[in-house]
């Protein structure tokens, strides 16, 4: 379970636009 929340986590970090 945790490993699906990381990834969720990371797609995250990738669809918004690092500043």
């Amino acid at each position: 379970m945790m490993r699906l929340v990381i990834i969720l986590i990371v797609l995250l970090l990738i669809s918004f636009p690092a500043y």
